[in-house]
């Protein structure tokens, strides 16, 4: 596979300030993807989700207009038993099905997935909040 650089230095990861809230289970569907309802600008600098679940290994998967089925950009974690917030800047995700810049363009992001592993069960997976920053 060949990747084209786009000579933009990765970005030291930024240290957002949480405030608590109460946990409740959103109603996102595991491996569906989700259109965003505003464009992101081009100062995103990555996403926050709270999520809880068995252990399973996750893959957030971001797409763009632009691209073919089988293409996204994806960073894997880990969803444990208790509700955590992971940080994903941009920086992490890594390009899949074919030639891709090396980061994606917040701007241009427009649907986001959650893909579960396959020996898991959607109601293992619990997401109660998804925030980009």
């Amino acid at each position: 596979m060949m990747l084209f650089d786009d000579f933009v230095t990765e970005p030291k990861a930024p240290r957002p300030v949480l405030r608590p809230a109460p946990l409740q289970a959103h109603p996102l569907v595991a491996g569906a993807l989700h259109q965003l309802t505003y464009p992101l600008t081009a100062k995103a600098r990555g996403l926050l989700i709270t999520v809880r679940g068995a252990g399973q290994s996750c893959v957030m998967a971001l797409r763009t207009q632009s691209m073919r089925p089988g293409q996204s950009y994806q960073a894997g974690f880990i969803a444990p038993a208790d509700w955590v917030t992971l940080n994903l800047p941009f920086f992490q995700f890594r390009p899949v099905g074919g030639v891709l810049r090396r980061l994606p363009r917040p701007e241009a992001i427009h649907s986001y997935g959650v893909i579960v592993d396959p020996d898991a069960t959607v109601q293992d997976l619990n997401i109660a909040r998804l925030q980009f920053y």
